[in-house]
């Protein structure tokens, strides 16, 4: 977190105030007052650099968040594409089974007048007229 310029100048002013109260008391107040002034530099450095993590991981995870999105919007994309193919086959599919089914009926409607007429023919070579020996023989 840096500070803004308010923040620092109300913190070198404060530093100076303590510089000549230091100056006034002599050498030893100087020594207490610097280790004021590292202490709290240090605790600035360790602020700093604490902030500059947390920045760091939340860029990272916004940039990991992107990421996803993005995968996320690809993901969607495809799978609207499947959808649509597995509607297209599923329609062409019907449209066959109807077709096949349209055909098997055909070839059954021929196939029974094949028979009939196989059935008629062999009628008409009985001899003599004697139909019964012949429906027999057809029946079986």
């Amino acid at each position: 977190m840096e500070m803004d310029e308010a923040e620092r100048g109300a913190q070198e002013e404060e530093e100076e105030e303590v510089q000549e109260c230091a100056s006034e008391q002599g050498p030893s107040a100087s020594f207490v007052v610097d280790t004021e002034n590292a202490a709290t530099i240090a605790e600035n450095s360790v602020a700093v650099k604490l902030s500059l993590l947390v920045n760091g991981i939340v860029q990272q995870t916004q940039t990991a968040m992107e990421n996803f999105l993005s995968a996320i919007n690809e993901i969607d994309a495809s799978s609207s594409d499947v959808i649509e193919d597995i509607h297209q086959t599923r329609a062409c599919a019907l449209e066959r089974k109807t077709k096949l089914e349209e055909d098997r009926d055909r070839f059954q409607r021929a196939a029974c007048k094949v028979l009939d007429m196989l059935n008629v023919t062999s009628l008409m070579n009985v001899p003599n007229g004697d139909y019964s020996s012949a429906k027999e023989d057809s029946s079986q």
